[in-house]
């Protein structure tokens, strides 16, 4: 995977946030719910990024 990184310039930033949501059954929560939260936790990390930028 270096190999490709640097062949394609791709080696000195970031290339990719991986998240995963988790919930315990006993959460209830619906299908929506789980997709309003991960817009949520997308918006804030944006603006994380836009901090860092």
């Amino acid at each position: 995977m270096t190999t490709i990184k640097r062949t394609y310039g791709k080696d000195t930033e970031r290339q990719f946030i991986h998240f995963v949501q988790s919930f315990l059954p006993y959460d209830r929560l619906t299908t929506e719910t789980a997709k309003y939260i991960k817009m949520l936790t997308l918006v804030f990390m944006q603006k994380d990024q836009d901090l860092m930028s």
